[in-house]
C-alpha cells in the first residue's frame, strides 16, 4: 500500500450531491460521510471541523472535496470525488504533491458536469502559480498533458458532446473520452476549440462495430464502372507497365499527366504539413523532407494512418528519372535530383525497381511550388480510397496500378506483406479507415490553398483524367 494517495475518487454506492452530507468526528478527525459511508480516505480526515463544513458546503456538479490521502511530505492531500457515479481512480503515485483544500475547492467550483481539471504532479509547484492542470471526465478518463489553469478552464467550459481540447506533442488536438478524437492537431488552443464547439451532433459511424464491409461504403461517389480504368492507356511497356506520364520513348504524354497525387503518412507528417504548408503564406519553398506520393488513392497506406491528397497546378513540369539507367541520390530539396532552380515548377517521377523483381514510380515533391492544393480528412477523398479498394478487390491486376510491381506483374492488394518494411495487410487498412472514415465524417479535415489560387472544394476534386475513382471532370480542361 503506497503512503499516499493523491487524487482519488472511491466507490461508496449510489451517493448524489443533494444527498445530506455530514461531518462525522472518528479518532480526532472528521471525516465526510453520507449516512454510514465515508467519503474519501477511511483512514484520514480533515484536521477541523471547519474544514468539513467547508467542503461540505461546496458541492458543485456532484462533485466534492475530501482528504485524498498525503503528500510526499506527509502533509494531506485533498481531491474532487465524484458523487453522482461513485467510480473511483487514484493517483498510483502520480499526484504526490497533492492539494490544498481551497485548490481542491476552486477545481470543483470552476468543473462542469461533465468534466473537471485536475492537478497532475509538477515537483515544486504551488498552486495556482506554475501549476499545470489535466482535463478529466465523470469516467477519470485523462484528455491529454497537462496545460495552464486558464486553458484548462477555456476547454471544459467549451466543451460540447464530451470533447475537450488540449495540448499534445507541441500541438493542441481534440479528445473525447480519453483518447485523441481526430489526427487534425491546432497550433493553439483557440483554433482547437473553434473546431470543436463546431462539432454539435457527431454522426452515427459504421465504426462502432468495425464492420469492414460497411467500412468500404463511399459517403458520396460510388465506383464508377462506366468509365472504368481510363489510366489504362497511360501503362508503359518500358516501365513495368506502371502508369506513367512518359511514353516508351520518355517523351512526356498530356493525356497522362497526373494532376492528383496521393500520399500516406503519420501524424508528424500531417503536422509538418500544417505547419509549413497550411493556411498561413508564404508556404515553405524548399522541402527538407521531401514528399514521394502514387497516382493511387491506397496505393502507400502501409506508410502510416494518414492520407493526404494533392492537386497539382496544370503548368507543372514532369522530370522522368529512370533509376535503371541514372544513379541518383535525393537530398533536402531534391538535391542530387534536379538543379534547385526548378523545384518550384517540377515534379520528378522516379521509376525505381529492386533485387527482388519489384518495381514502382514514386512521384517526388521538392517544393510547395507545385501544389495547387492539398487537402486530408475529405469526405470524397475516403470515397476515392474506398474505390480504390473495391475496383482492386473485384478486377484482374491490368486493369489499375496500387503502387510496386513484382517482375512487372500488378501485385493484388495486401498480397506484397510488406512495403520498405511497412504491413501491407488488410487488418492495418481497416484500421486507418476507421480514423480517415471518422476524422471526414465528423468534419475534422482541412484543405488548404497555395497563395492566389481560389478556394473552391469542388476545383480541388476535379480531374483532367477522369476513372473510376474519380469521375469529377474539369469544366474548363
Amino acid at each position: 500500500m503506497k503512503k499516499w494517495i493523491g487524487l482519488a475518487v472511491f466507490f461508496f454506492g449510489a451517493v448524489h450531491a443533494n444527498a445530506e452530507l455530514s461531518c462525522q468526528a472518528r479518532g480526532g478527525s472528521y471525516f465526510l460521510a453520507k449516512g454510514d459511508k465515508t467519503i474519501g480516505s477511511e483512514q484520514l480526515g480533515f484536521e477541523s471541523l471547519a474544514d468539513c463544513k467547508k467542503a461540505k458546503s461546496q458541492v458543485k456538479n456532484d462533485f466534492v472535496c475530501s482528504v485524498a490521502g498525503t503528500t510526499k511530505d506527509s502533509q494531506l492531500a485533498y481531491g474532487p470525488f465524484d458523487l453522482a457515479t461513485g467510480r473511483s481512480t487514484n493517483g498510483e503515485g502520480n499526484y504526490g504533491n497533492g492539494a490544498t483544500l481551497d485548490s481542491c475547492l476552486n477545481s470543483v467550483q470552476n468543473s462542469t458536469y461533465g468534466a473537471l481539471c485536475v492537478w497532475p504532479d509538477v515537483p515544486g509547484s504551488v498552486w495556482p502559480k506554475d501549476r499545470k492542470y489535466t482535463i478529466v471526465n465523470r469516467f477519470q478518463e485523462f484528455m491529454g498533458y497537462p496545460m495552464t489553469w486558464q486553458e484548462c478552464n477555456a476547454s471544459i467550459h467549451a466543451s460540447q458532446n464530451g470533447l475537450y481540447c488540449s495540448p499534445a506533442n507541441s500541438r493542441y488536438y481534440i479528445f473525447q473520452k480519453g483518447k485523441v478524437y481526430s489526427t487534425l492537431s491546432f497550433p493553439d488552443l483557440k483554433s482547437c476549440l473553434v473546431k470543436a464547439e463546431s462539432i454539435t451532433n457527431p454522426p452515427k459511424l459504421y465504426t462502432a462495430a468495425k464492420d469492414y464491409t460497411n467500412l468500404l461504403v463511399p459517403f458520396e461517389q460510388p465506383v464508377d464502372e462506366d468509365i472504368g480504368f481510363s489510366l489504362k492507356k497511360c501503362k508503359s511497356s518500358q516501365f513495368d507497365y506502371h502508369v506513367m506520364p512518359f511514353a516508351d520513348d520518355g517523351q512526356l504524354r498530356e493525356e497522362c499527366r497526373p494532376d492528383t497525387i496521393y500520399s500516406w503518412g503519420d501524424q508528424v507528417k500531417l503536422d509538418w504539413w500544417q505547419k509549413n504548408v497550411g493556411d498561413q503564406h508564404p508556404w515553405a519553398k524548399n522541402f527538407q523532407h521531401v514528399l514521394y506520393a502514387t497516382t493511387s488513392p491506397v496505393g502507400s497506406f502501409p506508410y502510416g494512418p494518414i492520407p493526404i491528397r494533392i492537386k497539382l497546378k496544370k503548368d507543372v513540369n514532369f522530370k522522368l528519372i529512370d533509376a535503371r539507367v541514372t544513379a541518383y541520390m535525393i537530398g533536402p530539396a531534391c538535391g542530387g535530383l534536379i538543379p534547385l532552380s526548378e523545384v518550384e515548377n517540377t515534379v520528378v517521377t522516379l521509376f525505381w525497381t529492386n533485387t527482388d523483381g519489384r518495381s514502382g514510380v514514386d512521384y517526388i515533391l521538392c517544393s510547395s511550388g507545385p501544389i495547387e492544393s492539398w487537402s486530408f480528412g475529405q469526405k470524397l477523398h475516403y470515397d476515392e480510397i474506398v474505390d480504390d479498394v473495391l475496383w482492386a478487390k473485384g478486377h484482374l491486376g491490368m486493369n489499375y496500378d496500387l503502387y510496386q510491381k513484382k517482375y512487372g506483374d500488378t501485385v493484388p492488394l495486401f498480397a506484397l506483406g510488406n512495403i520498405d518494411g511497412h504491413i501491407d495487410s488488410e487488418p492495418i487498412l481497416r484500421s486507418e479507415l476507421i480514423q480517415v472514415q471518422e476524422t471526414a465524417a465528423l468534419g475534422l479535415g482541412h484543405i488548404y490553398y497555395n497563395l492566389g489560387v481560389p478556394h473552391d472544394p469542388d476545383e480541388h476534386f476535379r480531374t483532367h483524367i477522369p476513372t473510376y475513382y474519380n469521375p469529377r471532370a474539369e469544366l474548363n480542361p
